[in-house]
């Protein structure tokens, strides 16, 4: 049966029509049923029934501020069921012995050098304190030295060579000489570049420096070659210079 304060539906089997008061046949309803689309089941409207029982809002703050007057309400007044009054009691009892030891825990000095002595040095502990503890073990710390730089070796000076007598103006058919200064027992090499190309006159050979460093070429300046200055190149040891020969 359908309450009379449900909405107008259709029945499940599409062929009758609540009107909110009654049932009539489903052609008398204003909309036709879908024949694809169940009806829902009629919900009962439940109403709220008046219960005799304190607001639970007004039996809780009435067990906070008086234990003793809520153990009686609890078992007395109310109409909850035993097994919820024995939990609710069992609560409250087990509240009041938790404050009351979190009372006296919060009371009772801790004094300062007892607990340093007897907190062990953790992880979070400083080198310092975890040195002036009697039982903690100190691992000392390896840094790597660093390694020092390696000095770099300075480059060996460059041979120097110097001209003494240079720049030279000869004439055609005339003997050329040119001197030079430079390291001592030193291997020196000359080369005399004219139009025609390098010089293979005779004189023009590689020589040794003397042990104060002095070194010099003569050789003849042909009657053929070409006027003009051209270089002339000496290499001794390491080091080299340049010069020329003006052919007049």
């Amino acid at each position: 049966m359908t309450d009379s304060g449900a909405e107008p539906q259709f029945s499940a089997d599409r062929q009758w029509w609540w009107t909110g008061s009654e049932w009539v046949p489903a052609s008398q309803s204003p909309i036709q049923p879908d024949p694809l689309r169940p009806s829902p089941q009629p919900t009962p409207s439940i109403r709220p029934r008046p219960s005799g029982r304190f607001p639970q809002w007004l039996v809780i703050v009435a067990a906070v501020l008086f234990f003793p007057i809520t153990v009686v309400i609890l078992i007395v007044r109310t109409k909850w069921s035993t097994r919820t009054k024995a939990i609710l009691s069992g609560v409250w009892v087990v509240f009041v012995i938790v404050v009351g030891i979190a009372a006296g825990g919060s009371a009772s000095p801790n004094p300062v050098g007892q607990s340093s002595v007897l907190t062990s040095p953790g992880a979070n502990s400083s080198p310092s304190q975890a040195a002036t503890s009697p039982g903690a073990a100190v691992t000392p710390t390896l840094t790597p030295a660093s390694p020092s730089p390696t000095p770099t070796p300075p480059a060996p000076a460059q041979t120097v060579v110097t001209f003494l007598n240079a720049p030279l103006n000869v004439a055609r058919d005339s003997n050329a000489t040119l001197q030079v200064k430079t390291a001592a027992n030193t291997s020196c090499s000359i080369e005399v570049d004219y139009a025609s190309g390098p010089s293979a006159a005779a004189g023009l050979v590689t020589k040794n420096s003397d042990g104060a460093g002095n070194v010099s070429w003569t050789w003849k300046v042909g009657s053929n070659t070409t006027r003009g200055s051209w270089p002339i190149k000496v290499t001794c040891g390491d080091g080299s210079a340049q010069t020329h020969i003006t052919v007049t």
